[in-house]
């Protein structure tokens, strides 16, 4: 079995790193339906606290922010062929 080039395992990691992405956003939808699902006596309990507190995680804007800046990545071709 061949070794990848640095260049075909980024492309790799980019492509598993949008799937990923895709599969968080869709978990982050099917949890905002919970939380709006929530009877009001529920408000405030421990579950709709854990689901706020998900919801509310910071890692869902970088996320966004991570897979723009990897869409320009230019690698570097090596000495002399850059």
């Amino acid at each position: 079995m061949a070794k990848l080039s640095r260049k075909q395992r980024f492309e790799n990691a980019r492509g598993k790193l949008s799937e990923a992405i895709c599969e968080l956003n869709d978990l982050k939808e099917e949890y905002q339906e919970c939380r709006d699902n929530v009877p009001e006596n529920l408000e405030n309990s421990p579950y709709a606290e854990k689901l706020d507190e998900f919801l509310n995680l910071s890692a869902f804007d970088d996320m966004e922010n991570a897979e723009g800046e990897l869409e320009g990545v230019e690698l570097p071709k090596g000495f002399g062929r850059d």
